[in-house]
């Protein structure tokens, strides 16, 4: 398998979309938004053996990470599912993501600051489809 680092439009609509399902308050969504980020990169860092093969690289991701800001948006309800759909197939390729807290697919759910409630996030979503497509 391969593994990428999404780009910043991903994470932007991956936030978006947890704060429309009320998952944690606006005024932290840059620090979530950095926490999915990092947990991808760490991801494709594993999978590429970057820390040893391509440090600069890793470096220059990492840089990205620590920047982000988080830009208001609009996706739709079926943009979140596959933002969704992508941020967990491009994280999981390191030992730690199915204990992690940014694991989507987690069962867990718990505050604002564990973002494996995204299970709950997936599930309004859907309910929420054709609300969201009535007023996007």
């Amino acid at each position: 398998m391969s593994a990428y680092v999404v780009d910043k439009d991903l994470i932007d609509k991956l936030i978006a979309g947890a704060l429309r399902a009320e998952l944690f308050m606006p005024a932290d969504a840059t620090a979530n938004g950095q926490m999915l980020w990092r947990e991808n990169v760490t991801s494709v860092a594993y999978r590429y053996n970057l820390a040893t093969r391509d440090a600069t690289e890793l470096a220059q991701y990492e840089r990205e990470v620590e920047a982000y800001t988080f830009e208001p948006c609009a996706p739709t309800a079926q943009e979140i599912d596959s933002a969704i759909d992508c941020l967990d197939y491009q994280s999981c390729e390191h030992d730690g993501w199915e204990a992690s807290e940014t694991d989507v697919r987690s069962p867990v759910a718990s505050t604002a600051s564990n973002f494996s409630r995204a299970n709950k996030w997936r599930r309004a979503a859907r309910r929420k489809r054709t609300f969201w497509r009535d007023r996007l």
